[in-house]
């Protein structure tokens, strides 16, 4: 699930959407008439910051009990909270734009922060982050006070984590990854604005599947919070995690995730929001005494909007090891039934031929972006991948009887 809008109560309409959107500088998603429940003309009218998906219905006061709120609904308290990346900006900008502060700015252990009014007289925080040494923001931007079981969540940096060495993590082959303290750091791809985005979202759903945004070291490194817990990186560690219930567990965790995207200003027009690269070497698994079973999916810098079935696909392909290393082709087909019965998709027709799909386009890929000078692409292409990625595409079309027989 997701927070899609929350509702301030305005006095009216238009002065309502130009201190919002000229002010403060978010964007008019919509503002289409309407009709209230005895059927008098009103307006649907949502703003939002740009890039966000939580908006804010600005609801017009209906009556004396709703315009008795105006101004009032955290009862006097700050009620919202409007994170910025540059604080003396968004300052400079928001106050000569006639924006009312009633705090001198100051400095917080989780960030630069003063409070301002809204057109209505509600009060906002606008937190910007603390310079630390080492790196330009310690805690996410979207939810500081996200709750989780009562309490108030920050991730903010330790001083040791600055500290402590680093430590390179298994992979690499396109980008180098290493563990610093509780943080892991790496370079950000070419698709690091979505890929932020996309965290937050997570981290105000409160999802535990994937790493938290911390924002970047002084090297422009992007620093995310590590998870500890096993990545099955080598082809042989990944037999203890290809068993039934770590398997449907991982379908599982998939559908969780995609359900927390559907509909959503970053899925757009499509259904969800794809991690475009799951195997068990992006899977963090940990073993709770009944088996290592999946509590989270890295590296998501290929997430982009598509369908269900693209994750599907990939995964059965991948967890099962779907190639040439199959013994027992069904025993294989099994596994790619049980997680597509896991995941709970209706419509199986398409699966193989997704699958095939996507080794195409792997292997296809690579040698494009290799022939272009990517160095990453170049080390994919030394190391033998696409001609892996050919035999398992092969394998899988020789056998796709089989497999879609198991599918019926």
């Amino acid at each position: 699930m997701h927070l899609g809008l929350v509702a301030v109560v305005v006095s009216e309409y238009d002065p309502a959407i130009s201190f919002f959107v000229d002010a403060l500088g978010f964007e008019l998603a919509e503002d289409s008439p309407a009709v209230s429940n005895d059927g008098r003309p009103k307006r649907w009218v949502v703003v939002r910051p740009p890039g966000a998906v939580t908006g804010l219905l600005l609801a017009r006061a209906d009556g004396e009990d709703q315009a008795s709120v105006v101004g009032r609904q955290a009862a006097g308290r700050v009620g919202f909270f409007l994170h910025v990346d540059d604080f003396d900006a968004a300052y400079k900008r928001m106050a000569s734009a006639g924006v009312q502060f009633i705090t001198e700015p100051r400095t917080e252990p989780y960030g630069r922060v003063t409070v301002f009014l809204d057109i209505a007289g509600n009060k906002w925080d606008l937190i910007g982050p603390a310079p630390r040494a080492g790196t330009t923001r310690l805690w996410s931007r979207s939810a500081p006070f996200a709750r989780r079981e009562g309490r108030k969540v920050r991730h903010e940096l330790m001083p040791d984590d600055e500290a402590a060495p680093e430590q390179s993590l298994a992979g690499g082959y396109v980008s180098e990854v290493v563990r610093v303290g509780g943080t892991v750091r790496r370079d950000p791809g070419p698709n690091v604005g979505f890929v932020r985005e996309l965290l937050r979202l997570l981290e105000l759903a409160d999802f535990g599947g994937a790493p938290r945004y911390l924002g970047t070291d002084a090297r422009g490194r992007e620093i995310l919070t590590f998870i500890d817990g096993h990545v099955p990186w080598q082809a042989d560690q990944q037999l203890s995690a290809r068993t039934d219930a770590s398997l449907a567990a991982a379908a599982v965790l998939l559908r969780r995730y995609h359900d927390l995207t559907a509909g959503t200003a970053l899925a757009g027009g499509s259904e969800v929001v794809c991690h475009n690269d799951l195997s068990p070497r992006n899977t963090v698994y940990r073993d709770r005494g009944d088996g290592l079973r999946p509590v989270a999916f890295i590296d998501w810098d290929l997430a982009a909007p598509g369908k269900r079935m693209h994750d599907v696909a990939y995964m059965c392909w991948q967890y099962p090891s779907l190639g040439t290393d199959v013994t027992n082709v069904e025993e294989a087909a099994r596994q790619v039934r049980l997680i597509y019965d896991a995941y709970q998709l209706a419509d199986r027709r398409p699966l193989i031929d997704t699958i095939l799909w996507w080794q195409d386009r792997c292997w296809r890929g690579i040698e494009a972006d290799a022939a272009t000078g990517d160095a990453a692409a170049n080390r994919l292409v030394a190391a033998g991948a696409p001609d892996w990625v050919r035999r398992e595409r092969a394998w899988v079309a020789a056998n796709r009887t089989a497999l879609a027989a198991a599918l019926a």
